[in-house]
């Protein structure tokens, strides 16, 4: 698998950033919704299947192994025209609605402290995570419903030419949400704090009243950052709205350590031609020296 120039300059921008050096200028990519790519193609006129990603030759891309604690087939539980309703390796009980972009966890059998102590992962070298076709609970319980996902190792030769890949690999927290529930993740986290460590924050989002440039003031650049894009003003803004934001935000990208993307993943209230309006806007002010003009922040670095 040979690497364009393209994508070796790409690489250099993603390790360069994640450095806390400024590159040539700040990357962009992001995580999107099915139902927003539907949207984006109608919006923009363009031809069914059109590629987001090479459209505007984006900086990263995911694909993710099979990281369930248990590798096996989802057990469907109750399927519908409507619905579907099944238990996966993280012994996690989830209704997909169809109709709805993400699903609905409605069980964790890990539901203590001694059934988590207890819990045993299969083997994480086992050559189905990464060579093998087969169900696995990211890659098909989420925006869709997908059985039998492709090896990673075929998406990542997919991939591999034009992008700089990055496995998408749940971190300890959301690993442990997965298997026991955001509510015990919290509550064990608060009660027993004897673990907790992070390098970098993804994502960060908006709606949870976080914002970039507030804790890049707070951390310096001992953590990078990657997001934290408000959808809604994507959704409901207005172009210098738009562009007020993004530029603001873009102070985080000093020195370095920041990553653009939404601050979660784009829906479909996200219009495409805000979409198109928005990358550009990055290109233009995030390369260095940023130019960042009326919003600049001195005090940021």
């Amino acid at each position: 698998m040979r690497r364009t120039p393209n994508c070796l300059a790409k690489l250099d921008r993603m390790n360069k950033t994640l450095r806390h050096e400024e590159a040539d200028r700040v990357p962009i990519s992001d995580f999107f919704w099915g139902s927003f790519l539907e949207r984006w193609r109608k919006d923009l006129g363009l031809p069914a299947g059109t590629d987001i990603y090479k459209y505007y030759d984006l900086d990263w891309i995911v694909t993710v192994p099979n990281m369930d604690p248990h590798i096996k087939p989802f057990e469907i539980l109750e399927e519908t025209g409507g619905h579907v309703i099944v238990r996966t390796g993280f012994e996690a009980v989830i209704k997909k609605q169809f109709a709805d972009p993400m699903p609905a966890f409605l069980k964790f059998e890990t539901d203590s402290l001694e059934k988590m102590a207890a819990l045993r992962f299969d083997d994480p070298w086992d050559d189905r995570r990464y060579l093998s076709r087969g169900d696995n609970q990211i890659a098909g319980e989420g925006d869709g419903f997908v059985q039998n996902s492709p090896a990673w190792l075929e998406t990542v030769k997919l991939l591999y030419p034009d992008f700089p890949v990055y496995g998408s690999v749940c971190e300890g927290q959301e690993m442990l949400w997965r298997i026991i529930g955001s509510e015990n993740v919290m509550l064990w986290i608060g009660l027993y704090p004897d673990e907790v460590g992070v390098d970098a924050y993804n994502p960060l989002e908006a709606k949870a009243w976080m914002d970039v440039v507030d804790l890049r003031r707070q951390h310096g650049h001992k953590i990078g950052f990657c997001g934290n894009m408000d959808v809604i003003t994507w959704a409901q803004g207005e172009k210098d709205e738009i562009k007020k934001m993004v530029l603001t935000k873009l102070n985080a990208a000093k020195g370095g350590g920041y990553i653009v993307q939404s601050d979660h993943s784009v829906p479909s209230n996200v219009s495409g031609g805000n979409y198109d309006y928005l990358v550009p806007l990055v290109r233009e002010h995030g390369r260095y020296p940023l130019r960042l003009g009326e919003f600049d922040i001195p005090d940021i670095h």
